[in-house]
């Protein structure tokens, strides 16, 4: 099911000219939802003002599966990496979980989401990227104080 939605995706959507998958204008899109765990921590990122949905809003690392030449793990390990600096190294443990269909009617777009769970040896120095604001590492139990983006507790059980 999950190969014959992301064929679809590859079909019937643009590229860019490096061949990864232009999801701009599509009401659908794939995407992997990255959640940095260290002991019983959760590293929550405040999204920016710069990025496309859910401004202002709370999330773990998330981007575009958009290079399908790429396992989920692979592309999550890219996007900790270039919106938080994860080093590889630190990487203590990784787990893929089910994917999830979101449909959101509040911005009319469905998400493909491929969560992934990456347990980390040490409390990594983050670096953050343009995508956000601020960060902060939480106890899960937390997160129903912040503004979340949608369904993101049901995307963090892997």
């Amino acid at each position: 099911m999950v190969d014959e939605i992301l064929s679809n995706l590859a079909k019937k959507l643009p590229r860019f000219s490096d061949g990864r998958l232009n999801y701009t204008n599509s009401k659908e899109a794939a995407i992997v939802s990255v959640s940095l765990w260290y002991e019983d921590k959760l590293l929550l990122l405040k999204r920016s003002d710069k990025v496309g949905n859910y401004k202002g809003y709370w999330n773990v690392v998330a981007g575009y599966y958009d290079d399908f030449s790429k396992s989920p793990q692979q592309k999550g390990i890219e996007e900790a990496k270039e919106e938080v600096g994860l080093e590889e190294k630190n990487i203590l443990k990784i787990q893929v979980g089910k994917y999830h269909k979101l449909i959101d009617d509040k911005i009319d777009k469905t998400f493909y989401v491929f969560p992934i769970k990456i347990s980390l040896f040490l409390q990594s120095q983050i670096k953050l990227d343009w995508e956000h604001t601020e960060y902060r590492w939480i106890d899960s139990k937390e997160l129903n104080k912040f503004q979340i983006v949608y369904k993101l507790d049901e995307i963090l059980r892997v």
